[in-house]
């Protein structure tokens, strides 16, 4: 995998990710979002095509990988948080509820390990993968996931997809999402927020300075 990673493929993949919300309205957030993916593609895309690093054996690769993991994750939760503070919880239902899946947006989801896929089936079909899904923006992997069970973090089931970190900082966005969701299944609410699709369409999210309501008591 050494020399086909020497080609960059991430670079290929996340060049022109168009953002999903309207970049002339909200220059501010465009930037942060270009930047991330500028910054951290690699880290997105690794996950799809995990090779086996030994700790043991290559601590320096180890910690590296460890560490762009780390950065990206981070960096992300920003823009979560930016693109709630701008557009609102609405945003993200919109996001979740979008198919297919937007490409400007990241929805971290298990590793494809390498390793376990060709144990599973055979070298020729790992191969077949990386060849055929490397430069793609959802490469799929025709087998169930996770390969392994230190894989079942990213398994676990979510609120919103597109929000896919939990922790103090987005307690609040995941409870608006989930107010918002449950009020669209029960016919309550009609959305009518910002969000710009892999085409041309853009919507306007719920937070221009307005707040969400939220009516619903907590057990």
């Amino acid at each position: 995998m050494e020399d086909f990673e020497a080609q960059i493929p991430w670079g290929t993949v996340y060049i022109n990710v168009p953002p999903p919300f309207d970049k002339a309205k909200h220059p501010v957030l465009a930037l942060k979002f270009r930047k991330f993916w500028l910054n951290h593609s690699r880290a997105v895309w690794e996950r799809k095509f995990w090779v086996p690093i030994s700790r043991k054996f290559d601590l320096a690769a180890y910690s590296k990988r460890n560490n762009r993991q780390l950065l990206a994750k981070n960096a992300f939760e920003s823009l979560i948080i930016s693109a709630y503070e701008e557009l609102g919880a609405e945003f993200f239902v919109k996001l979740d509820s979008q198919k297919p899946r937007h490409p400007g947006w990241w929805y971290r989801g298990p590793v494809v390990a390498l390793f376990w896929l060709q144990q599973m089936k055979g070298e020729d079909a790992m191969w077949e993968y990386v060849m055929n899904q490397a430069l793609k923006r959802f490469p799929v992997c025709k087998v169930p996931l996770p390969l392994t069970a230190s894989n079942m973090e990213g398994m676990r089931k979510r609120e919103s997809a597109s929000v896919w970190i939990d922790n103090p900082r987005t307690e609040r966005i995941l409870y608006e999402i989930a107010i918002l969701k449950a009020e669209n299944e029960a016919g309550m609410v009609k959305g009518d927020g910002e969000l710009e699709s892999a085409g041309t369409n853009s919507m306007e999210g719920l937070r221009g300075g307005a707040k969400i309501e939220v009516s619903v008591r907590l057990s």
